[in-house]
Order: structure tokens, then sequence, then C-alpha cells
């Protein structure tokens, strides 16, 4: 039984084709030089600073903007739950509870609005 080493022949007995060799020769080109990888890090690092900076920033104008939104929410909130009609407490008021604010009014009339805005204009 051949051994893989018997199977294939040696390089040094091996003819070359000259237009391979010459091919090979043409295009072999310089390395990058050695400041290459030092100077793509330096870049890739300016980016990340840049990027992380974006964010910080972003991030910075989102909580300050928050601070009025979130105001702003909390007085919609109280505004959208006056009651429409003074109930003394009891039974009758705390079954009229949910439906008895500007909210839900609010809600009944946009529902309204909508039902009949697809009554009229959407077909199917």
């Amino acid at each position: 039984m051949k051994t893989q080493s018997e199977h294939q022949p040696d390089v040094d007995d091996l003819e070359l084709d000259p237009r391979l060799t010459e091919l090979f020769a043409r295009s072999y080109t310089d390395l990058a030089p050695d400041n290459f990888v030092s100077e793509v890090m330096d870049a890739t690092r300016h980016a990340y600073r840049r990027e992380m900076l974006g964010r910080l920033v972003l991030g910075l104008v989102v909580v300050m903007a928050m601070i009025p939104l979130q105001d702003a929410a909390l007085e919609l909130a109280a505004l959208l739950m006056v009651q429409v009609i003074e109930l003394q407490g009891g039974v009758v008021a705390a079954l009229l509870a949910p439906v008895n604010s500007v909210g839900a009014l609010l809600s009944l009339v946009l529902f309204a609005i909508r039902a009949a805005h697809r009554r009229l204009f959407v077909r199917g």
C-alpha cells in the first residue's frame, strides 16, 4: 500500500509553468505599512468616542425634555379625572365613578366619532 507522500511528486521535480510564475510575480504587492493597523485602530477609537458622545448628548436632551412632558402628562391626567357630576359618597357614586369623569366623557365622544366615520366612510 502506497503512502500519500509516494503519490505526490516532489516540488523540485515539477516543471513550473512560466506564464503562471510570471502572473504571480506581477501580482505581488507590498503589504500595508507597519502603521496601518495603528491608524485603523485610532480611527476606530475616534469614531467610537464620537458615537458615545452623541449618545450621551441625545440622552441628556431626552432627559431634559422629559421633565416638562411629565409635568404636562400629570396635569392632563388630573384634568381627565375631574368629575362631570358632583356626587356625594355612597353606592351610586362608587358605581358611576368609572364613567363620571371628563376622560370617560371624552372617550365616549371619540368612540362615537369613530363609529360614525366607519359607518359613513368605510365600506365592507
